[in-house]
């Protein structure tokens, strides 16, 4: 009888822990979905600014999607869009209209964009990706994170009822049965836990593995032979909204690195800094001019962007990687 009773005190703790562990999982997957936030990205200042953002200040947690990818939004979503006096027109109206005209959807863009909630101020993204302005970078999280409050959800308060209710029943009906049946239940129990651990394990492992895509293989074998691709070099891999995508994922994580040069788009090899910026330098003139001023004087950023006729955030950008390439 002792024994028995045993049984039914194990049987009941492992499955209110059960329940209840189901329930915190559902709630706080409820509530990240709402919180989420997710960065519309119109240039490569915006993509630097936001990428950094999410590095630094939100521990990778949200997302960086490009326009055309857009074609509906989600409500429970925070959106960041991010845009500057060189993006297409079009298509921030085109985002804009979505975003704006979808209720309950909550947003913050920048200064230029003509929405009511316009408070992240473009020349912070400029002064961080021109001059690396940490305090710009700061101020353009701090704004982002002065927003409209989550509305609290009517999940969680429920939840904790229905799982003792259920709890509740499963008892009383457990408490009815034969051992042996109670020892199949318990031995389920064990199984289904295991499994969802190993389910768990195995999605962390591949969500890590980066290059176990096929197209992010061949732009990263691609890239890592060649040391400098331009962009158009990789179109023959895949359609551009693909490979715009998968670009994006191997750039957050630091394998490759996107350099613009005025209006060319290169991706090079982090891991051979060197030799990608000498075959940069052939390809592109200006490039070589960047590196010799910048050695050869000590030329200011405006005064080398006069002489190689290319913007100062393409000479920051350069004049960064030849640092990164010294240590």
């Amino acid at each position: 009888m002792c024994v028995l009773r045993q049984a039914q005190r194990s049987l009941v703790f492992i499955t209110s822990i059960i329940i209840f562990t189901l329930c915190a999982l559902f709630t706080l997957s409820a509530n990240y979905a709402q919180s989420q936030v997710i960065f519309v990205v119109f240039d490569s200042c915006s993509y630097e600014v936001a990428s950094d953002i999410n590095r630094l200040f939100l521990n990778n947690t949200g997302i960086i999607v490009f326009p055309y990818t857009i074609t509906s939004v989600t409500p429970s979503s925070y959106y960041v869009v991010l845009a500057t006096n060189i993006s297409f027109q079009s298509e921030v109206d085109r985002v804009l209209k979505l975003i704006t005209t979808s209720s309950n959807t909550r947003y913050v863009g920048t200064s230029i964009l003509s929405v009511s909630n316009n408070i992240i101020s473009h020349e912070d993204l400029w002064s961080y990706c021109i001059y690396r302005d940490e305090d710009s970078l700061r101020r353009v999280f701090e704004t982002i994170s002065v927003r409209e409050e989550t509305s609290k959800s009517t999940l969680p308060l429920p939840l904790p009822i229905v799982a003792l209710v259920v709890a509740s029943i499963m008892v009383f009906s457990i408490s009815q049965i034969s051992q042996s049946s109670k020892e199949k239940i318990i031995t389920a129990f064990k199984k289904a836990f295991i499994l969802l651990l190993f389910t768990l394990l195995r999605f962390r492992i591949r969500s890590e593995n980066l290059l176990e895509h096929p197209v992010r293989r061949a732009i990263y074998e691609k890239v890592i032979s060649e040391k400098v691709v331009p962009i158009s070099g990789l179109m023959k891999i895949t359609s551009r909204a693909v490979l715009e995508w998968h670009l994006s994922v191997l750039v957050r994580a630091g394998i490759i690195r996107e350099i613009r040069v005025v209006s060319k788009r290169f991706i090079i090899d982090l891991l051979n800094l060197r030799e990608a910026l000498s075959k940069l330098a052939r390809i592109d003139a200006r490039v070589e001019c960047i590196l010799r001023e910048a050695t050869s004087n000590n030329n200011t950023l405006e005064e080398i962007s006069r002489k190689c006729r290319v913007d100062e955030r393409t000479v920051h950008t350069i004049i960064s990687l030849t640092s990164e390439r010294v240590k």
